[in-house]
């Protein structure tokens, strides 16, 4: 099924994902879109192009009724993992319903649900798929983004919602926040800890590989009803991810550090004036594990299959993050 001519709602239009999704949808494919977008400041990335928008947030369902007339897919990128609690609840479980609700009454083709590995909760060592059982405890964004992807499952089998959910794995390149522009402001101001040596694994996608990969879902008829890891080929070690981005920076900002001693600084009464940031122990956890995502069922049944290798990825992103001045080189004028 091609997405040319199609009529497309894309919600978090304005974040890391969202924004890069609607670029591709506008350029490569052809595709009549529309953005929901909470803030109307900060849609300057995708105001450059011949798209629809429409101001309001997904928990308001009014607004997303809105949106969602006369499309026949949406892709629902918008995510919270800030404030209290209840508004990442909110925003996470009950926006997803909202907008799963939504679809099923104007009759859409596909909703394909943006996830995240995080669901998984505590990551085992070895290969993960999805039937991997979901390890504990998890953080709460992690827990409801899993309670997101059980609404819209539900409805699925319930009522017929034509959704499928992709897990992306670690997201980096331009414009990204906590795989791009994150680590390289860490790296330029303090020390940044590598759990255990940094011999975790960083299980990574570069994010034209990730949208691809959505756009096949939203394409492909054998992907509704199911939910599929989306990643590069294979993980790298932290320690060769940071290592990365100090080569770019030309600084040394990392040092070693095992679990435990993670925890002593932790237990400081002057753990905030450390120089470098203490981990949570559901960090500690996320650096520590060496869990390999496996990408089988998406090839399988998406025909996805990562263009990017770590290097090629990473010198696009060292060619965005010296124009944007975040590291050594030529900066945007």
């Amino acid at each position: 099924m091609s997405l040319r001519g199609r009529h497309i709602l894309v919600t978090g239009a304005t974040g890391f994902i969202g924004c890069r999704l609607v670029e591709k949808l506008v350029l490569e494919h052809g595709a009549a879109v529309r953005v929901l977008v909470r803030r109307l400041a900060n849609a300057a990335r995708v105001a450059r192009f011949d798209v629809d928008i429409v101001q309001g947030d997904v928990t308001d369902p009014k607004a997303v009724g809105r949106a969602m007339q006369g499309c026949d897919v949406v892709i629902h990128c918008a995510y919270g993992n800030e404030g209290d609690p209840d508004h990442q609840r909110a925003v996470n479980v009950e926006g997803s319903r909202i907008v799963g609700e939504k679809a099923l009454e104007a009759g859409v083709s596909r909703m394909v649900h943006a996830s995240t590995i995080a669901v998984y909760g505590r990551m085992p060592d070895g290969d993960v798929d999805e039937g991997t059982p979901f390890g504990g405890p998890g953080d709460h964004y992690s827990m409801t983004k899993r309670e997101a992807e059980q609404v819209v499952l539900d409805m699925h089998r319930r009522s017929g919602l034509p959704v499928t959910v992709i897990r992306p794995t670690c997201v980096y390149g331009p414009y990204g926040l906590a795989f791009t522009v994150d680590p390289l402001r860490e790296l330029r101001t303090r020390q940044v800890v590598l759990v255990n040596g940094g011999e975790g694994s960083s299980n990574l996608i570069y994010i034209d590989d990730l949208v691809d990969g959505m756009l096949l879902a939203a394409a492909k008829p054998a992907a509704i009803g199911e939910v599929f890891n989306l990643s590069g080929e294979s993980p790298l070690t932290w320690k060769e991810f940071y290592r990365s981005y100090e080569k770019l920076l030309d600084k040394r900002s990392t040092i070693a550090m095992t679990v435990d001693e993670v925890r002593e600084c932790a237990r400081k009464e002057d753990a905030v004036s450390q120089p470098f940031r203490v981990h949570s122990e559901h960090m500690l956890a996320f650096y520590a594990a060496k869990p390999r995502f496996r990408i089988d069922k998406a090839k399988r049944l998406l025909g996805f299959q990562p263009v990017f290798d770590f290097e090629r990825g990473m010198e696009l992103t060292a060619q965005w993050a010296r124009w944007a001045g975040l590291a050594p080189g030529e900066r945007a004028r």
